[in-house]
């Protein structure tokens, strides 16, 4: 179910269970983890600045945005922003979905069982972590 494509009774009951992530306080108790991680880009965009190099900033803002959805989200550290390893599960499998689609022409044809296998690998650790942290309603 998704409130995109639902409507009526079924969208009014989804809109209800996701109204209270987004009150205004609510939003406010998350913003430490949202500066939180965005320190961390900084710190990682300033030392990029000091280096001189030129470098696509693409997967800065992708690893930042893992971090603070999946901490507010799933309540989950992703570590997409470490330097050490690849983050979570679900960063890992999103990244290896995500080159499946990408060849020289900027579409791999070919390749749709290692994206179905992904995909279902990211939504299984997604809905995995999601039950945990769903409250009773």
């Amino acid at each position: 179910m998704s409130l995109q494509i639902e409507d009526g009774e079924t969208w009014k009951s989804l809109r209800k269970k996701y109204n209270p992530g987004f009150a205004p306080q609510h939003l406010l108790s998350l913003l430490p983890v949202v500066i939180d991680k965005t320190y961390i880009l900084m710190e990682k965009l300033d030392a990029l600045a000091r280096s001189g190099r030129a470098a696509e900033l693409e997967s800065f803002c992708t690893n930042v945005t893992f971090d603070i959805i999946g901490e507010v989200v799933t309540n989950i550290d992703c570590k997409a922003q470490d330097d050490a390893g690849q983050g979570d599960d679900i960063v890992r499998n999103f990244r290896l979905l995500a080159a499946t689609y990408v060849g020289e022409n900027g579409v791999s044809v070919g390749k749709n069982i290692a994206r179905r296998s992904y995909a279902d690998t990211c939504n299984s650790a997604e809905y995995s972590h999601l039950d945990e942290l769903a409250p009773p309603y």
